[in-house]
């Protein structure tokens, strides 16, 4: 059987497809392809016609130029993929010139790079559109002078040129990036001095547009803001961020937001301002919600900043403000601002224990006119132990009106370790105030400490067990209690004491023309007062530095202040100055043109009295004129030279002298502020009479004694003295007088330098008994003797001594020598005036000096004679309250 077999059909052929992503490979590599060679190309282009493409741009940046910019050629490159896909020329090293037309323009700006920027296929069309504009590394000096002109308007003012424009180049900013800009703002007509550095600033908008968006960012840092004398924001770091629509047609800016921080101090302005071509109207509000409050005290000039730089709080200041109006060289708008610290606000200085506590500040500000003012409605805080409380207004700000009032009671040692204040060592006790003041200032525009001097002020200040006690000082004041009441300028002291350096004190009375002293420098403060004391003593308040002792080398600094006039009635129970001391003080001080004069003054010391008057002239700068007039009645005189200190001379001194001194002593001398005295300018005529009398050991004495070989002469007691000693240029003069006691009588006369210089004239009469011992110790006794017919036929010996005290010459003289001592040595008697005149050459202009060599007034002077003329030497005041002119001469 056959079998029919069929031969298979053959199988159809399939295309083969290509996968997704090798689609797309070969997309991207044809696009790549493209891209690189346009980019090629475009940069190709760029490089063969980048002097055109430069050209192009700075001939565009020059029209809108108003000032010369210098920038060399090789400074200039074109830039095509640094910015891709922008490309950029760039300037290097630009500078450019004050935009003012003046002989010598200095620098506006110097930069170290500024980019125009524009799309990278503006090649292709020849037609470049600069849309950003980059500047880094910049020093911008502005300025305005002191006429009004500036010089940074460098751009030119904007023209229409689209209809006729064929430039190749133009601008269509959307951008501007600025980078480590530092500005330097100087406005000398207003005052004005602004540093700031612009670390990174970054704008955008459509700036050709009529009508759009302008945002900006910053970062900066502000070196200072200078207005007038005072600086605000000194070396803060802050922060800028603002959006706002911008309408180029009508000149409107309307702020979306602007947020300004700097340090800690927060503002948030809104609003809008319409800028026309001579005035701009303003419609803002600014706000600040979160404000620190020592934030916000930076704002205070430097000078009140040092005292609060180291201040902390707790809470925040509110600041709510709108400013409305037209801005011109006319019109200013209208500022309204209210302000307060948040509730529960505190306040402490670094390093301080304490808090103050409920800090409330309310206060409000207004320039408008009629009603402008500066009002603090309210301020107040408290502490533990403290609370104060006030108001300020100063109303009306073109004709200055101030009001004030502050009531309180402060705790003295709180307040010090608040303020930590190393000048006070120690306070204690409590203030009580309440006090009101107003007035007008001199000048408006500039309020001054001394303008106080022309307000009123009243109220009260209560001091309550009051302590003190400086640093490096050993005044220390304690249980100070009292009152003091303000009236107008004056203030009355009442029931006013405590104690300072361990003398107690009450005073009452009052002190007027109080505040302008205080506050002037040429005005005088009158006071007018009452002080008792039951123990003064000025080693302690006049002791300079931290020794107090009675000793003489102890350091003082006695000076009187400046316009200071006191009319002080003092009674003082016990007084002790060095080594003097006094009881029962009774007398009136009065204090002027730097001359305190005591008259009358009585006082109990060193068991007798003194009465009298006395001056202390501190106008000689820093040299004091020390004067008095006394009257000594019944003085222990060995106490008596031991509380003046020998008189500042050590011839005779305290130990010499027994006695009972009464005299009438006119003195004078110069001392160094330091209370040093001169010994040249010594001056002091005394009028003695010592009672129950003895001289002890006395050094010319002794040396008499081993010359005659008579013992009794160094211990010699009398029962009177009498005798008028000087003391004047160095030198105690000695009239003759005679010492008379049981024994002998002694005669002498001669002079004694505060160097130890002697001249002296003795005789010395010898009861018979005496005499037979002096002639049996020594023969020159019997030799050089005289019996003298006087009656009683006594022994006498004239002796002269001469030269050094430590080693003088001494020899035996004739009975004529002492009748000529006798009569050289007789003065005639002249008041202190004409002694002063004729030893220092004071008051040359007061004729009365010189009377008595006028023939005509000779016939007066006889007169005069006739009756007792007072020695008292008298400071006068003319009726305007200074002091007579004399001639300046060196006493």
């Amino acid at each position: 059987m056959e079998q029919n077999q069929q031969q298979p059909a053959s199988p159809t052929v399939q295309p083969k497809k290509r996968s997704f992503s090798g689609k797309l490979l070969r997309f991207f590599m044809w696009t790549g392809f493209v891209f690189v060679l346009l980019l090629g190309t475009a940069g190709l282009l760029g490089y063969l016609y980048r002097d055109e493409i430069k050209g192009y741009v700075v001939n565009e940046a020059n029209k809108y130029l108003n000032t010369k910019v210098i920038v060399e050629a090789k400074d200039i490159d074109l830039t095509i993929f640094s910015s891709f896909p922008n490309a950029s020329v760039q300037f290097s090293n630009v500078k450019a010139l004050d935009a003012i037309d003046i002989p010598h323009r200095d620098t506006l700006f110097k930069a170290g790079k500024i980019g125009l920027e524009f799309n990278i296929w503006d090649i292709f069309s020849g037609n470049y559109r600069i849309h950003h504009i980059g500047a880094e590394d910049v020093n911008l000096d502005v300025w305005i002078d002191k006429n009004g002109r500036d010089n940074y308007h460098f751009l030119k003012e904007s023209q229409d040129t689209t209809a006729n424009d064929t430039a190749h180049a133009s601008f269509a900013l959307e951008s501007i990036t600025l980078k480590n800009i530092r500005v330097r703002y100087r406005d000398r007509k207003n005052k004005s001095d602004y540093r700031l550095d612009l670390h990174e600033t970054n704008c955008s908008g459509d700036f050709s547009s009529d009508n759009f968006t302008f945002s900006a960012d910053s970062r900066f840092h502000v070196y200072h803001l200078k207005q007038d004398s005072a600086t605000f924001f000194s070396d803060n770091d802050g922060k800028l961020n603002l959006e706002m629509d911008v309408d180029n047609k009508s000149g409107t800016y309307s702020l979306k937001e602007c947020a300004l921080r700097l340090s800690d101090f927060v503002l948030n302005t809104g609003g809008k301002i319409v800028q026309g071509e001579k005035e701009t109207k303003l419609d803002l509000s600014v706000k600040g919600d979160d404000i620190d409050l020592p934030a916000a005290l930076s704002l205070l000039p430097a000078k009140y900043r040092e005292n609060i730089s180291d201040l902390e709080s707790e809470g925040k200041f509110l600041v709510d403000a709108t400013i409305k109006g037209i801005y011109s060289e006319t019109q200013k708008p209208v500022v309204k601002a209210s302000f307060s610290t948040s509730e529960g606000t505190e306040l402490r200085k670094k390093g301080s224990e304490i808090t103050l506590q409920d800090v409330a500040v309310k206060g409000s500000y207004s320039n408008e006119p009629g009603k402008s003012g500066i009002d603090i409605n309210a301020f107040s805080f408290h502490s533990a132990q403290s609370r104060l409380s006030g108001n300020l207004h100063f109303r009306d700000l073109d004709n200055m009106q101030v009001e004030a009032s502050v009531e309180g009671k402060l705790a003295l040692d709180e307040m010090r370790k608040f303020l930590l204040n190393d000048t006070i060592e120690l306070a204690g006790g409590t203030i009580d105030l309440g006090i009101k003041s107003s007035g007008k200032p001199k000048n408006p525009k500039s309020f001054k400490a001394e303008d106080l001097r022309h307000f009123s002020t009243t109220g009260e200040i209560t001091f309550n067990g009051v302590a003190m006690h400086l640093e490096n000082s050993s005044m220390k004041a304690d249980s100070v209690n009292g009152k003091m009441i303000f009236s107008g300028n004056d203030l009355t002291v009442q029931d006013f004491g405590g104690r300072i350096s361990g003398s107690d004190f009450s005073l009452g009375g009052t002190l007027r023309n109080l505040l302008p002293w205080l506050f002037s420098d040429d005005e005088d403060l009158v006071v007018e007062a009452v002080l008792r004391s039951k123990r003064l003593d000025l080693n302690k308040l006049l002791t300079e530095g931290g020794t107090t002792s009675t000793k003489a080398d102890t350091t003082y600094k006695l000076e009187f202040p400046e316009h200071l006039r006191v009319a002080l009635r003092t009674e003082v129970d016990k007084l002790s100055f060095r080594k003097f001391e006094a009881t029962n003080v009774r007398g009136t001080l009065a204090l002027r043109d730097k001359k305190l004069v005591a008259d009358p003054v009585l006082f109990s010391t060193m068991d007798g009295a003194v009465s009298g008057s006395g001056m202390i002239d501190g106008a000689r700068g820093d040299t004091l004129l020390i004067t008095c007039d006394a009257k000594i009645t019944r003085v222990n005189i060995s106490k008596l030279f031991a509380q003046m200190e020998n008189f500042g001379q050590d011839v005779i001194q305290e130990k010499h002298l027994r006695g009972i001194v009464t005299s009438e002593v006119k003195f004078a001398s110069l001392w160094s502020a330091a209370l040093e005295v001169n010994e040249d300018k010594i001056y002091s005529r005394a009028d003695i009479q010592i009672d129950r009398g003895e001289l002890i050991g006395f050094e010319p004495m002794k040396e008499l004694s081993e010359y005659i070989k008579l013992t009794e002469l160094e211990h010699i007691k009398f029962s009177t003295l009498k005798n008028q000693v000087e003391i004047r240029n160095r030198k105690i003069i000695l009239p003759f007088m005679d010492i008379e006691s049981t024994a002998m009588n002694i005669g002498m006369s001669g002079t004694h330098t505060f160097d130890d210089i002697v001249d002296y004239k003795f005789r010395i009469r010898m009861e018979e008994y005496l005499a037979r011992k002096a002639k049996t110790a020594k023969k020159e006794n019997d030799e050089f003797g005289e019996i003298e017919p006087d009656g009683g036929h006594r022994f006498s010996l004239y002796l002269t001594m001469k030269g050094p005290l430590s080693n003088p010459e001494i020899s035996y003289d004739r009975k004529g020598a002492v009748q000529r001592v006798k009569e050289d040595m007789k003065q005639e008697k002249q008041n202190l005036k004409e002694i002063l005149h004729q030893e220092f050459g004071w008051f040359k202009k007061d004729s009365t000096v010189n009377k008595a060599d006028d023939p005509k007034k000779k016939k007066e002077e006889k007169d005069k004679k006739k009756k007792p003329e007072s020695d008292k030497f008298i400071i006068e005041w003319d009726k305007e309250g200074k002091s007579k002119p004399e001639e300046e001469d060196d006493f």
